[in-house]
């Protein structure tokens, strides 16, 4: 049970510029990539023609093949490492 919670240790790590790593940069990083989806360019574009799936179909088919290929490097770093 104790190899469940090890990661919470992290928050226990006092450090004054800490913050910067856990709120600044992922607010930053969320507020940059999100405007251009706030945009009502971007809106307007979307929700008038509703194709927000055949938008995004092709994006979907890459990320199955880097998926895949995920699973099958975690799959014979495994079989490595049992030999």
């Amino acid at each position: 049970m104790w190899r469940i919670l090890v990661p919470l240790r992290y928050l226990r790590i006092a450090h004054p510029e800490k913050w910067k790593f856990d709120l600044g940069l992922p607010l930053v990083l969320a507020a940059f990539f999100a405007l251009p989806i706030i945009s009502s360019e971007f809106v307007k574009d979307a929700l008038g023609s509703l194709d927000i799936i055949g938008k995004l179909s092709s994006f979907l088919g890459v990320l199955t093949g880097f998926f895949i290929a995920a699973l099958a490097a975690v799959a014979d770093l495994r079989q490595a490492g049992d030999g």
